[in-house]
């Protein structure tokens, strides 16, 4: 019961946040909302709690089976994880720094559900009802996620130029490879990637202890 209660609530919030992101509720339909890692995964992750709220109904199934596989909610969770804390600890103070770049809507519920309210909750949710039996190759092919993901930004900014009506062809500062230049480029990307292998520890280990 617990674990479909969450599903629901998951898969609603982070329907609800990118509904509101989405700049439908004003008037203006963001475009390219779907190109940023936050509204990718949250996406995601009302897609998965969506079906795995359905699953619940019948736990001998197949479908149950899948999306409840320990390597599917590991990824799953450090996939929406990474969500909250780059925007927490990387883009909030990237914003603050430029004031005059950005839109100030720290506390709009949109933007606080995709990310805190969904992040957080995956999070407890894994902690409280998966399964704790990772095994140790999820972490490489967690990290298939995240490289995905710049793959497509860089595809994308050489295919489709600027977003929006900025300047910039990249999501996200830290991987503007026209502002930041090829060497600061590199440096970000490969402290990025010991984020993601850190992260992937730390949840790796905590599913260890928690056996």
């Amino acid at each position: 019961m617990l674990e479909r209660l969450f599903s629901l609530a998951i898969a609603l919030l982070a329907a609800l946040g990118l509904y509101l992101q989405s700049g439908i509720p004003k008037g203006k339909f963001r475009r390219h909302m779907f190109i940023f890692y936050t509204n990718q995964s949250n996406a995601v992750m009302a897609v998965y709690h969506a079906l795995l709220f359905a699953a619940t109904f019948n736990r001998s199934g197949g479908l149950y089976a899948a999306l409840t596989h320990p390597t599917v909610r590991y990824c799953g969770t450090l996939m929406i994880m990474v969500t909250n804390l780059i925007y927490h600890f990387v883009l909030v103070p990237h914003f603050k720094r430029h004031p005059e770049k950005y839109e100030r809507n720290f506390l709009e519920f949109g933007n606080l559900c995709v990310h805190y309210f969904v992040p957080l909750l995956t999070l407890l949710e894994w902690f409280l009802c998966a399964a704790k039996d990772v095994p140790l190759w999820s972490i490489p092919v967690w990290v298939l996620i995240p490289t995905a993901y710049l793959i497509f930004a860089l595809l994308r900014a050489k295919i489709f130029g600027p977003i929006g009506s900025g300047t910039s062809r990249y999501p996200y500062a830290f991987m503007d490879l026209d502002a930041l230049g090829l060497r600061r480029w590199t440096i970000n990307m490969v402290l990025a990637t010991a984020f993601y292998l850190t992260l992937a520890a730390l949840i790796y280990i905590a599913s260890l202890i928690m056996r």
